[in-house]
């Protein structure tokens, strides 16, 4: 394997919480390593767990059973697509704080 890859692995195995923005990027950590998946979510929809399932800035309600969108990558587009992926990533990010510190606190006192 490269050195990418087992640099990867490692992260993927040293990470008590994988959040990202896209669905293909679940899919390839789980491809590397099935056993993340119960630490591995798209940061909408770990946020929108952590409030109740609140809608974001610029989502709808998905449907029931269905996931809450991910966050295209802004790559190549204008800047008005970097501020929007900004903004949606500050909404979530600080929606799914408290979650975080939580599951923090919880692990400092096993």
């Amino acid at each position: 394997p490269s050195c990418y890859l087992l640099l990867a692995l490692r992260v993927i195995d040293d990470a008590d919480l994988l959040l990202v923005m896209e669905e293909h990027h679940r899919t390839a950590i789980l491809r590397a390593d099935p056993r993340a998946a119960d630490r591995t979510f798209l940061i909408s929809e770990y946020a929108l767990q952590a409030d109740g399932a609140g809608l974001g800035m610029g989502e709808q309600k998905a449907g029931f059973g269905s996931r809450s969108p991910g966050i295209d990558d802004p790559i190549g587009q204008d800047s008005e697509a970097y501020l929007d992926v900004f903004w949606r990533l500050d909404d979530y990010i600080t929606r799914a704080m408290p979650r975080i510190e939580a599951s923090v606190d919880n692990s400092f006192r096993r």
